[in-house]
């Protein structure tokens, strides 16, 4: 009876040496899952911060902020509708490759909403665009073996029916807000009138573009709120158009030289047609290369455009074309993007 009580005694210790051991070991093993809890909230605390900080640098901008549409499901478009057809031209140079192959995947990613479309006369250059999915057009017109900018729209307007059409040089890159913007223009009050809009906006420079950073939309909008510098107001890529636009009545201004793309923009205003700028809701990032940002001063020919339309008009006063004194301008306001009516300076006049 004396061994049996001594051995319940020890089992007994046994069992709370055991329970202690187990206990003080839980107890650790939560300490450490704890802390390194609260060390990695604290990290991802801390980088959010350092992107709200270089978000608000200077010469930054931040894109596609409270977004709520998407092409495939809101405002009543369908994904299958062909909004816009998206047109532009280069010629092969090997320092500009990853530049343009960078801007074939990207406008791709918008099919069938946007067609994008490239008008070459080289045949290798064709068969590439062909075989990753774009459709291209010859070069019909051209100045100095340039196109001819009104003739480009001519020749998709008769090919492609769209709400939109739109030339854009081959270096920009877009994402999403493209089609959120051309959007929120459907669904506005300014198509009722029947005038002819004109859309623009400055562009936002990114120097040495990778193929990494232009892999989608949602990294293209990435990589502009990382390294992005908004461009000068004088400065316009892209030039969206309703399809009652008189092309056909504006000079023959060839593509990728100065001067063209200020007149464009007064010669809408002064036609009272509908402008707006949509730097604000529509990312236009342009690849900045070893050219720079300056690329039709530079090219052969830089003075084209301006001799031309010096010939044809009395008066060229290139200020009022600048974005800024467009009348209309987008912006977000309770996620949704609205159209206002800007504030004109009298810089902007006469026309």
């Amino acid at each position: 009876m004396a061994w049996s009580s001594t051995e319940s005694v020890c089992s007994s210790k046994t069992v709370y040496i055991q329970l202690s051991v187990l206990l003080l070991l839980s107890t650790s093993i939560y300490m450490f899952l704890y802390s390194r809890i609260e060390v990695k909230a604290f990290t991802i605390e801390k980088i959010s911060d350092i992107q709200k900080s270089l978000y608000r640098k200077e010469g930054k901008v931040q894109i596609g902020q409270g977004i709520r549409s998407h092409p495939d499901t809101e405002q009543g478009y369908n994904r299958s509708e062909l909004l816009l057809t998206l047109f532009t031209s280069w010629t092969t140079k090997a320092e500009k490759y990853i530049c343009h192959n960078n801007t074939i995947r990207n406008w791709l990613e918008f099919k069938p909403v946007i067609q994008p479309i490239l008008f070459t006369n080289e045949t290798l250059l064709k068969e590439e665009a062909v075989e990753k999915g774009w459709d291209v057009l010859p070069i019909r017109m051209s100045g100095r073996g340039v196109p001819i900018l009104k003739y480009m729209y001519r020749d998709v307007m008769e090919k492609y029916v769209s709400p939109f059409y739109a030339y854009s040089n081959g270096d920009i890159l877009y994402s999403h807000t493209l089609i959120d913007t051309l959007k929120a223009v459907m669904n506005s009050s300014y198509l009722l009138n029947d005038k002819p809009i004109m859309i623009v906006g400055r562009r936002t420079n990114v120097q040495n573009v990778t193929s990494e950073e232009a892999i989608s939309g949602k990294i293209v909008n990435k990589t502009a709120n990382i390294r992005g510098k908004l461009f000068t107001v004088w400065g316009e890529d892209y030039f969206i158009t309703s399809a009652n636009y008189p092309w056909m009545s504006i000079p023959e201004v060839i593509i990728g030289r100065r001067a063209y793309d200020n007149w464009l923009v007064l010669n809408a205003r002064k036609r009272n047609h509908v402008t707006i700028d949509a730097t604000i809701t529509l990312l236009g990032l342009h690849q900045t290369t070893k050219a720079g940002n300056s690329e039709g001063f530079k090219a052969d020919n830089p003075g084209y455009n301006h001799n031309l339309l010096s010939r044809m008009y009395h008066r060229l006063n290139y200020d009022v074309g600048c974005t800024s004194c467009i009348e209309f301008y987008t912006r977000y306001h309770d996620n949704l993007i609205e159209i206002l009516k800007r504030n004109i300076s009298k810089s902007c006049f006469p026309l």
